[in-house]
């Protein structure tokens, strides 16, 4: 029977100790021995140097984390707007741009995404209504939206939807 060296466990890598010799071992009743004289050799081996400095160690776990959950990708979306008909008498100004792409919609807090409150108050913006925001309803597939809600959410799911119940064409 032939005894391979064990593994020693360094800063979370796995080597096979160096200080380690395989040994043969004819007799099964001399177990006990082997393991003895394996145990005395890992008392005494010297630590080995990690493989893996601190910063390459991170690095390495920030790729990993990357891979099994990526980050978003931003979107890059473009709204439509349209006023309707009923309303052209009580908001007079004009939006300047549409389609308004969704990269130039700045979130009310920098670490979240762009909401439908932001949409709101871009819209009440163009039209110089900016103290009356709250006058504005925005509906999507003729559905008021909640302000909370994230334009991402709306269009993946609301809108995709929405676009596919009334697709004309036949698949």
């Amino acid at each position: 029977q032939y005894e391979y060296p064990r593994t020693v466990v360094v800063a979370g890598v796995t080597r096979p100790s160096t200080a380690l010799q395989p040994q043969q071992n004819n007799n099964n009743n001399k177990t006990t021995a082997t393991t003895t004289t394996l145990t005395k050799q890992l008392s005494q081996s010297q630590p080995l140097p990690p493989l893996l400095t601190t910063s390459a160690e991170q690095s390495l776990l920030q790729s990993i984390q990357n891979v099994i959950s990526p980050p978003k990708k931003p979107l890059n979306l473009k709204i439509f707007m349209r006023r309707a008909p009923t309303q052209e008498e009580f908001f007079r100004g004009s939006l300047q741009r549409n389609p308004i792409s969704l990269s130039n919609l700045s979130a009310q807090t920098p670490s979240s995404e762009v909401t439908v409150r932001d949409l709101r108050q871009y819209i009440a913006d163009q039209l110089q209504m900016s103290e009356t925001a709250e006058l504005i309803e925005v509906l999507c597939a003729n559905k008021i939206l909640n302000l909370e809600l994230k334009l991402r959410v709306v269009h993946q799911v609301l809108w995709k939807q929405h676009l596919l119940e009334n697709s004309s064409s036949v698949f």
